[in-house]
């Protein structure tokens, strides 16, 4: 509807969706050193920009995952079975990370933990986790990375009577996750507090006492006793009617009563 009320926008849709088609194309192609990032920038003459994809970044939430593909038949395969052959059993370098706890989900479905076990015996397909969908495989203790294993169809060829599931030739092992930086301020802050005892005594030496702020000095803004001379502008002021002004050598002075 709106392409038809301003051409502008029917241009537009056009020329994205054609971006996207040639990006599709180096995908299809495993062509990945192809694939651009377009974008728009501010030059009437050359509208769009492309550049090279980056490399994964540890800070996304796609990126930092660890893919794996699972082959199987969903209808066979036992959730407990299949986690165990993902985890390994720990003894080389490609053979996965060994038994560990862990949360197993399927998008933001929880399957299983260390405190729920009651899918573990039950299979894939009658928990939902058919061809196409990811299962997740998160560390209870926040010391590994994510593992995402996509199940995937078997083999054309793969015999009936065969194995359930096809595991990789090397099982992945996710990186170790680096705690932020800003946790060390947590505990700088909680050194600088007093322990104390249960006797009431403080361990290790007080606290340094904060330092007292210097006041600024009061001004009084009520009328002095005392005549207050304005040098800037020869004017003096009196506070008394009946004060008297020692004229002495000085200039003529003028006086100006207050009726």
């Amino acid at each position: 509807m709106a392409g038809n009320i301003i051409p502008a926008i029917a241009t537009t849709n056009a020329i994205i969706a054609g971006i996207i088609v040639l990006q599709a194309l180096q995908l299809l192609q495993k062509n990945y050193k192809g694939l651009r990032n377009v974008h728009l920038q501010r030059k009437a003459e050359v509208p769009l920009n492309a550049c090279t994809v980056g490399l994964p970044s540890t800070g996304c939430g796609v990126c930092r995952d660890t893919y794996v593909d699972l082959l199987c038949d969903p209808e066979r395969v036992i959730l407990s079975e299949a986690i165990n052959g993902l985890l390994g059993t720990g003894e080389g370098a490609d053979d996965g990370t060994g038994p560990r706890d862990v949360g197993i989900y399927e998008e933001k479905r929880l399957l299983a933990d260390p405190d729920f076990e009651d899918n573990l015996d039950r299979s894939l397909a009658s928990l939902g986790v058919t061809h196409g969908k990811f299962l997740t495989i998160v560390d209870e203790d926040g010391e590994l990375g994510t593992l995402a294993a996509a199940i995937l169809p078997l083999p054309p060829n793969h015999p009936p009577d065969g194995p359930s599931f096809i595991l990789p030739s090397a099982l992945p092992r996710p990186p170790k996750m680096t705690k932020p930086a800003g946790q060390g301020v947590t505990a700088l802050s909680t050194l600088r507090k007093r322990a104390l005892d249960l006797d009431g005594v403080t361990d290790g030496a007080p606290p340094a006492k904060r330092v007292k702020a210097t006041k600024a000095p009061e001004v009084n803004l009520a009328s002095p006793s005392k005549k207050r001379r304005f040098e800037e502008d020869g004017l003096l002021i009196l506070d008394n009617p009946n004060e008297k002004i020692d004229e002495g050598s000085g200039p003529e002075l003028i006086t100006i009563e207050d009726d």
